[in-house]
This record gives structure tokens, C-alpha cells and sequence, in this order.
């Protein structure tokens, strides 16, 4: 790491502090709001090697969502978690197929007995 780098880094953590952030969220948008209070610039790089540095993952933590797409503003991408339908026409269609299948298990149940 050259000077420039780690003078940045010794600057921002002084101004953060020591302070543990549980939510990865909450730790970026801290991040955000020091580097802009500071007027700090870092590269893309710096920033990756700055959370690496003081990043670990907890197992049961909440799941870092980079981006939140509005409906009819991305392409679908299932494959990548943008759907074209909501959250409730899903649930619908999980509800109904859950009402199919208890009147086939009843059915299965019933003609192993015999």
C-alpha cells in the first residue's frame, strides 16, 4: 500500500471510530457519509481493500442487497433475482399449487393403505 492510501485509511478511521457494525448496510452507508464528510476520494480498489480489511461475515446476519430494481425498470432475470411478477402474485401461485398437492397427498396416503 503506498503513503497516499494509508494516509486516507488513517484519516477515515480515525473519523469512523472503533465501533462494530453488525449490519453491512448500515457499515457502507457509515462508510458513504465519512469519505463525503471528509472529502476523501477512494478508488474502487481502495474501497474493496478497506472492507476486506475490516469485514468478516456472520453466518445469521442480514443479506447485503447492492441494488433494488423497480418493476418495469430492468429486464427480468430470474436467474439473478428480478422477476416480472410480484411478490404477491408469487404467494398466490404458491398457495394454489400447496392446495393442489394436499388433496394428491391425501389421495397417495390413502392408496398405500389398501
Amino acid at each position: 500500500m503506498d503513503q497516499a492510501t494509508h494516509s486516507k485509511i488513517v484519516s477515515f478511521r480515525a473519523e469512523l471510530g472503533d465501533g462494530l457494525f453488525e449490519d453491512h448496510n448500515v457499515f457502507r452507508g457509515r462508510v458513504d457519509e465519512t469519505l463525503t464528510r471528509l472529502n476523501l476520494k477512494l478508488s474502487t480498489s481502495e474501497l474493496k481493500l478497506l472492507f476486506r480489511a475490516v469485514s468478516w461475515r456472520v453466518e445469521s446476519a442480514q443479506p447485503v442487497v447492492a441494488k433494488v430494481y423497480k418493476r418495469g425498470k430492468a429486464e427480468p432475470d430470474p436467474l439473478h433475482g428480478r422477476h416480472d411478477r410480484t411478490l404477491d402474485e408469487i404467494r398466490a401461485d404458491i398457495l394454489a399449487v400447496e392446495r393442489e398437492a394436499e388433496g394428491l397427498l391425501d389421495e397417495l396416503v390413502q392408496g398405500a393403505s389398501r
